[in-house]
């Protein structure tokens, strides 16, 4: 509840410095939930969420994130 609160007042950055600390790796949250690469994308911090990724040996959302910051 607490980072689809942030996501939807407009913090995105908060609520993905929110997730990296609060959801662990591999965890699912709810459907309403911004994922990590929704709030990458509203924020506009690709270089935290690459990191965030890269802790979490996360080489999937690693990619996603780089095509993702290209058409942006």
């Amino acid at each position: 509840a607490y980072l689809i609160l942030l996501y939807r007042i407009g913090q995105p950055e908060l609520a993905l410095e929110e997730y990296a600390r609060l959801v662990p790796a591999g965890s699912s949250l709810s459907a309403h939930a911004p994922t990590l690469l929704q709030l990458a994308d509203s924020s506009g911090c690709w270089d935290r969420y690459l990191e965030i990724c890269a802790d979490r040996d996360d080489a999937v959302g690693f990619a996603s994130g780089i095509l993702a910051r290209q058409r942006t």
